[in-house]
């Protein structure tokens, strides 16, 4: 028996913390009450339900189909795809300029509407507010400091707080056709409009843009980020205490965007979101979809070293050392946008399987991956299936999924980074540990 003087023991523990990803539903178009022969655009929800959204080229607007887009109001009703029948009854907002509502506040007493209510025409553009105690006034004009309409396209959000406003508009240093810029509401003042900046303005455009209701997700429509086609949707997570700080834009991915047109995405009542898509006709619909939030938890871990103590070692008898070769296991490829097994990748899962049979003090680890076409929840959600569909399997052939563990992680691990579509990216891989 020997003395051995210290022995340093370390541990590892595990704390748990969370994120949460977005996902979305299958796409549902309005009922043909809402989408009419003409185009519908711009959807907002006041705090009682009530839709107010856009119809251009109708007969019914001021001034006929030729003239400008009016604003339209519909009521949800028991469900999302549940409306009344819109009326066009704003006579003092609607006239043969483009007019559309911006912003409602939290009280459902003032509305924001694009269009100054000069006489001029040359001088529509801008904002106005417009209050009401009982029935509609007279439109004021709103002022942004240091705002120059240099060009006719642009567009507005305005929280209900009335504390912040996002612009899209071709601004002196903006980086393509439309970007987008923050206002704020200071002192009873809009401040001068600055620019989001690179991670999100591009040398396309940048336009529809929106505010979640809890302030943490800034919707907006881009062909200058890739995606399915002419403009596709995104939406970007605040990261800091400034209406400046957001995250990388994430594509809502093929399942919400089309080859076509799609923008002004709102978040509506019961977490359904709407939109506007010329996806099945040449004019623009309405259209709903579910929002997701999915609770992702993940481990972090955190390296506690004990105090130093002395311990006696016991001689014990040498048992010769039992040396096992673990298999390394080829990654799984799959087809675009798929989580179905080919045939031809499946004797990889074979082997793991073949050999956790033989040694159960041997587990696996699973881990999904996606390549880059799509980015943010989409891929999360597609990896996820990927590793699930390799469990599956293994689970078939006799393994416990208590030895399995499934990881998934997007496109954040590129094998090959040269190509967004590389096969070699659309993968799962397997590491057998004991």
């Amino acid at each position: 028996m020997k003395t051995l003087l210290v022995l340093g023991i370390t541990l590892i523990s595990i704390s748990v913390f969370s994120q949460v990803e977005f996902t979305f539903s299958e796409v549902v178009k309005l009922p043909n009450n809402i989408n009419s022969d003409a185009e519908e655009l711009m959807p907002l929800f006041s705090p009682e339900g009530e839709m107010y959204f856009v119809r251009a080229r109708h007969e019914e607007n001021v001034g006929g189909s030729q003239t400008g887009h009016d604003i339209w109001k519909s009521k949800i009703g028991s469900s999302q795809l549940e409306f009344s029948d819109p009326k066009n009854e704003f006579k003092k907002l609607n006239n043969k300029a483009n007019n559309a509502v911006v912003g409602i506040t939290a009280d459902n007493k003032k509305l924001y509407v694009l269009n100054s209510y000069h006489r001029e025409v040359e001088r529509h553009r801008g904002i106005a507010t417009v209050n009401n105690d009982g029935s509609w006034k007279k439109p004021t004009y709103s002022e942004i400091q240091d705002m120059e309409y240099t060009s006719s396209l642009y567009g507005f959000y305005v929280t209900p707080d009335e504390s912040v406003m996002v612009i899209s508009m071709k601004g002196d240093n903006t980086k393509g056709m439309e970007d987008l810029y923050i206002s704020e509401m200071k002192n009873g003042i809009w401040t001068k409009p600055v620019s989001l900046g690179s991670k999100i303005n591009t040398t396309g455009f940048e336009i529809s843009p929106s505010i979640s209701p809890d302030g943490q997700r800034l919707y907006f429509s881009s062909n200058g980020h890739g995606g399915s086609g002419d403009a596709d949707m995104f939406y970007c997570v605040r990261t800091g205490d400034s209406w400046t700080d957001w995250s990388e834009p994430i594509n809502m991915g093929p399942q919400v965007n089309s080859p076509k047109f799609d923008a002004y995405f709102v978040e509506g009542p019961n977490s359904y979101g709407y939109f506007s898509s010329n996806r099945d006709e040449f004019h623009s619909d309405l259209y709903c979809v579910q929002i997701k939030k999915e609770e992702i938890l993940a481990e972090e871990p955190e390296l506690i070293v004990e105090e130093i103590e002395e311990i006696e070692e016991v001689e014990e008898e040498v048992v010769p050392e039992v040396v096992v070769m673990v298999p390394t296991l080829s990654d799984i490829n799959f087809k675009n946008d798929s989580y179905t097994i080919e045939a031809s990748e499946k004797s990889e899962l074979d082997k793991a399987a073949a050999f956790l049979n033989e040694h159960e003090d041997y587990n696996l680890i699973i881990t999904g991956h996606a390549d880059a076409t799509w980015t943010g929840a989409y891929n999360k959600a597609l990896s996820k299936k990927r590793a699930e569909a390799a469990k599956n399997y293994l689970t078939s052939k006799g393994i416990s999924s208590s030895r399995i563990t499934v990881k998934y992680v997007g496109e954040s691990k590129l094998k090959v980074d040269t190509e967004e579509t590389n096969r070699s990216n659309r993968r799962v891989t397997l590491e057998i540990v004991e």
